[in-house]
């Protein structure tokens, strides 16, 4: 049982020592693991402030602009132009009727040019009087002068005209300059807008750049740890309990104090045994089991300083007492003994009879000696049962 557990222990040994080696290995990698993140976190964190400062410049940038477009929206919102189709028609209607005043002037002149240039009809050879060519000519300088007047008031109309329509057109221009602005700057919007969202996109991916696959890598190497703690600690449980059994079986421990206890049996059995054989010695074993024999009671011997006759009576009443010691140690009755050949070798006829006078004082046990010295024994045993091997065949026969 000690040699059992010695080799229990000993696996144990080897088992945590190779936990040890790879929780010691699983350390390193969580270690490293742990590293790997951190190296990722501080890059990814570097990358993702100065992405931020960016956004904050494109948030900065757009608000500026819908800044200015709100102020562009508030001037386009506040230009009122007026309706000035009418004005268009009054003035086609000036310009029209102006072309025709200055075409009947040009009329009038060339008809005051000819009472100036003519003193009779060139048609009717008529005279023109000079009374009449004045008055004609004064008629006419009198319509050209009206008519020159009527001309500058709808040149005044037309001007007027333009000027509104002018106005409106600057306007409109002004609002056209305004709102293609706006497009621009809402163009420009759109386009930090987009820029913003690949930023914020981008701060979205290097945060979940560690993702599952480091964290879980993690979770999985401390787990792993975990378990070989686990294992580690029911190691040491059993190589405790290993200890205790190795001290209770070691020559210190359990076998002791059971020495102590059966040590006195035995030897006294033992005596006991050998008085019953008519052998006279005192034999005494110590806790290390190693045997004193006095003869006589004052000369020391050794098992090997006697004879084969004598040693046989030890080795019997040995024998005899680890069978009682089983028996009082299991807390059964043992009624049965086999003794092979035990007459056949070194006992003499008075060992013989000495051995007879020993079991004939054991009770309560069935006692089978098998011997090939019949006639030694022939009247010694109730019962005799012989056997004979006939042409490899065993027979026997009870007697």
């Amino acid at each position: 049982m000690k040699n059992i557990i010695k080799e229990d222990g000993v696996e144990l040994k080897e088992n945590i020592m190779s936990i040890n080696y790879d929780v010691s290995l699983v350390k390193e990698k969580i270690k490293m693991q742990h590293e790997h993140i951190v190296n990722i976190k501080e890059k990814n964190q570097k990358k993702i402030d100065a992405l931020n400062i960016e956004l904050e410049e494109f948030k900065n940038y757009i608000n500026i602009k819908e800044q200015e477009n709100n102020k562009l929206f508030e001037t386009v919102n506040s230009i009122y132009i007026t309706d000035c189709e009418h004005d268009v028609k009054n003035r086609l209607k000036y310009d029209n009727l102006k072309f025709a005043i200055e075409k009947n002037i040009q009329i009038h002149m060339d008809q005051k040019e000819f009472f100036t240039d003519n003193d009779e009809c060139p048609a009717c050879k008529q005279v023109i009087t000079t009374l009449f060519k004045e008055d004609m000519i004064s008629k006419t300088i009198l319509t050209i002068d009206e008519m020159e007047e009527a001309i500058h008031k709808l040149t005044k109309k037309i001007d007027n005209a333009n000027n509104i329509i002018k106005e409106n057109v600057d306007k409109q221009l002004h609002i056209n300059d305004l709102n293609n602005t706006i497009h621009q700057n809402q163009y420009k919007i759109d386009h930090y807008n987009k820029e913003l969202n690949k930023v914020q996109d981008e701060i979205t991916t290097l945060n979940n750049t560690l993702d599952n696959g480091s964290e879980s890598n993690l979770e999985d190497l401390q787990k792993n740890e975990n378990e070989l703690l686990d294992k580690k600690e029911v190691c040491l449980e059993d190589q405790n309990y290993t200890n205790i059994m190795l001290n209770i079986l070691n020559d210190a421990g359990i076998k002791t104090r059971i020495i102590d206890k059966y040590l006195p049996i035995i030897n006294k059995r033992v005596n006991a045994y050998l008085k019953d054989m008519d052998f006279f010695a005192n034999f005494q074993l110590d806790k290390q089991f190693n045997e004193t024999i006095k003869s006589r009671y004052r000369d020391e011997f050794s098992y090997n300083s006697f004879s084969e006759g004598e040693k046989k009576r030890i080795d019997i009443a040995l024998l005899l007492t680890w069978r009682d010691i089983a028996s009082l140690k299991n807390s059964v009755n043992i009624n049965i003994l086999i003794m092979d050949e035990i007459f056949d070798s070194s006992l003499d006829e008075l060992g013989v009879e000495d051995l007879m006078k020993l079991f004939s004082g054991l009770t309560n046990t069935n006692l089978f000696i098998i011997s090939h010295r019949g006639d030694l024994l022939e009247d010694k045993f109730q019962n005799k049962i012989d056997v004979k091997k006939i042409k490899n065949f065993t027979v026997y026969k009870e007697s």
